[in-house]
């Protein structure tokens, strides 16, 4: 995310710059969406099916681009830890990380399929 006025551009290339971006719209995307959620069971349900999906990220893209959906994925999880004020931080990442390695481990064991 540079600016880049010495080649007559004005403003910062957002493609250039599509992480960054992406990952400040998931930190707003996911402190509203933990700030919305008001229950403490489903703030739990909610992280686990979202760790599940990038647990199945992590292991389609474990050879390409993996940087980039783990920086996306913690982008959101910041963001959703910092909104939600119903369930403890502590709990929710633990959540994460065990829905992550459990996802990833029923992919790499075959027990799901991609």
């Amino acid at each position: 995310m540079s600016l880049d006025f010495a080649n007559g551009k004005k403003g910062f290339e957002i493609l250039g710059a599509w992480v960054e971006v992406s990952f400040i719209v998931l930190i707003a995307a996911g402190a509203l969406i933990g700030y919305l959620i008001k229950s403490v069971l489903v703030s739990y349900v909610v992280l686990f099916l979202l760790s599940l999906v990038s647990g199945t990220f992590l292991y389609n893209y474990k050879r390409d681009f993996l940087t980039h959906y783990v920086i996306l994925s913690g982008g959101f999880v910041i963001g959703y830890l910092a909104g939600n004020r119903a369930a403890n931080q502590w709990i929710l990442a633990v959540i994460f990380i065990a829905g992550n390695m459990a996802s990833y481990q029923a992919f790499s064991r075959k027990l799901l399929k991609a």
